[in-house]
Parts: structure tokens; C-alpha cells; sequence
């Protein structure tokens, strides 16, 4: 497909629609009782993008991961929060740790494959031989 044929597949594709949000409550044995719930989403292109620009001044994997999992946390106590005013870096620091490895698993649960799906993806996998 050429830049032509890309811009206009792309012309089809909705600025913005609405997204489902993935709602989980913190078991209390993970909580100080100050974040007790939280919601998450499906990460768009965008956010995808700017987690990894946040990414590189990270120097550990832990620290990447909360990157990106803070690229899809839009509620927290059931009020949204957001990245752009600053609400999403202070309900991070005020999660336990286990909170937050809960939240980074919500992220992965709801943003890359699963098993089963990778599996089926390799499976579809024909190899073809061209001349060129």
C-alpha cells in the first residue's frame, strides 16, 4: 500500500471513539486503604508512543513498566485521572508497591497478548519463498 492508499485507509479511522474501561478493586491485603479501586483502558497509538518518549529516562525495567502502565490508569477511587494535570503521577506515589505491580498487571491483561493468542498468532504463520 502506498502513502496514498494509507492516508485514505486511514481517512476511515474515527479521531477519537469511545473505549471500554477495565474497573478492578484492590484486594485489601494490597491497600493502605487509600487507593481502593482502580480503572484502566486499552492504550491507543498516542499513548503508546509518549510512555516510550517517558521510557527512556528510565533506568530500570520496573520503572519502564510503570511507564506504561500509567498510559492506561483513567480512574482512580472511581474519579478519572489523567497524565496531562498531574493526577495519574500522584496516585502512583501514594499506591503500595503491591498496588502498583497490580496496576502494571491490568495493563498487560488488557494490552498485550495472551498466551493463547500469541500461540494462535504463530500458528498462522506460511512462509512463502519469492524470487527477486
Amino acid at each position: 500500500m502506498g502513502a496514498a492508499g494509507a492516508k485514505e485507509a486511514l481517512s476511515v479511522v474515527p479521531k477519537s471513539s469511545p473505549r471500554s474501561v477495565f474497573r478492578y478493586t484492590v484486594p485489601a491485603k494490597c491497600t493502605d486503604g487509600v487507593i481502593t479501586s482502580f480503572g484502566v483502558t486499552e492504550v491507543t497509538l498516542d499513548e503508546e508512543l509518549a510512555a516510550g518518549e517517558r521510557r527512556k529516562i528510565q533506568t530500570n525495567d520496573d520503572a519502564r513498566a510503570l511507564e506504561n502502565a500509567k498510559s492506561c490508569i483513567v480512574e482512580i477511587n472511581g474519579k478519572p485521572v489523567s497524565l496531562a494535570d498531574g493526577s495519574v503521577d500522584i496516585a502512583i506515589k501514594q499506591m503500595t508497591s503491591k498496588t502498583r505491580q497490580l496496576l502494571v498487571s491490568a495493563y498487560v491483561k488488557h494490552n498485550m497478548p495472551s498466551d493463547a493468542e500469541a500461540k494462535d498468532f504463530f500458528d498462522s504463520l506460511k512462509e512463502s519463498v519469492t524470487q527477486t
